[in-house]
Protein backbone atom coordinates (compact mmCIF):
# COMPACT_ATOMS: atom_id res chain seq x y z
CA UNK A 1 0.00 0.00 0.00
CA UNK A 2 3.00 2.31 0.35
CA UNK A 3 3.86 2.15 -3.17
CA UNK A 4 3.42 5.68 -4.97
CA UNK A 5 1.58 4.21 -7.90
CA UNK A 6 0.00 1.84 -6.26
CA UNK A 7 -3.03 0.20 -8.05
CA UNK A 8 -5.72 -0.10 -6.66
CA UNK A 9 -5.99 3.12 -4.61
CA UNK A 10 -9.06 5.11 -4.16
CA UNK A 11 -9.24 8.81 -6.09
CA UNK A 12 -8.66 10.93 -3.68
CA UNK A 13 -5.40 8.99 -2.33
CA UNK A 14 -3.97 8.61 -5.87
CA UNK A 15 -4.61 12.70 -6.50
CA UNK A 16 -3.20 13.35 -3.16
CA UNK A 17 0.23 11.20 -3.95
CA UNK A 18 0.45 13.00 -7.87
CA UNK A 19 0.30 15.90 -5.98
CA UNK A 20 3.11 16.02 -3.19
CA UNK A 21 4.87 13.51 -5.90
CA UNK A 22 4.17 16.87 -8.63
CA UNK A 23 5.00 19.64 -5.52
CA UNK A 24 8.69 18.07 -4.40
CA UNK A 25 9.69 16.89 -7.70
CA UNK A 26 9.48 21.28 -8.62
CA UNK A 27 11.19 21.51 -5.58
CA UNK A 28 13.97 20.01 -6.94
CA UNK A 29 13.08 16.13 -5.02
CA UNK A 30 12.98 12.64 -6.62
CA UNK A 31 10.52 10.16 -4.93
CA UNK A 32 11.39 6.77 -3.65
CA UNK A 33 8.66 4.82 -5.12
CA UNK A 34 8.18 1.97 -3.07
CA UNK A 35 7.09 5.05 -0.02
CA UNK A 36 5.08 7.61 -1.25
CA UNK A 37 6.34 10.00 1.29
CA UNK A 38 10.01 9.41 0.95
CA UNK A 39 11.96 11.73 -1.13
CA UNK A 40 15.65 13.02 -1.77
CA UNK A 41 16.81 15.55 -3.38
CA UNK A 42 17.51 15.11 -6.97
CA UNK A 43 20.78 16.54 -7.06
CA UNK A 44 22.54 15.45 -3.28
CA UNK A 45 25.28 16.97 -2.70
CA UNK A 46 26.74 14.92 -0.17
CA UNK A 47 25.43 11.24 -1.63
CA UNK A 48 27.76 9.72 -0.11
CA UNK A 49 28.04 11.40 3.42
CA UNK A 50 25.91 10.00 6.57
CA UNK A 51 25.43 12.84 9.31
CA UNK A 52 24.54 11.83 12.76
CA UNK A 53 23.68 14.92 14.72
CA UNK A 54 21.04 15.78 17.05
CA UNK A 55 18.19 18.05 15.90
CA UNK A 56 16.63 20.45 18.01
CA UNK A 57 14.07 23.10 18.00
CA UNK A 58 16.45 26.09 19.37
Amino acid sequence: MSETARRPLGAKAAANRKLLVDAMRAGGFKNYAREWWHFALAREPFQKQRFDFPVTAE
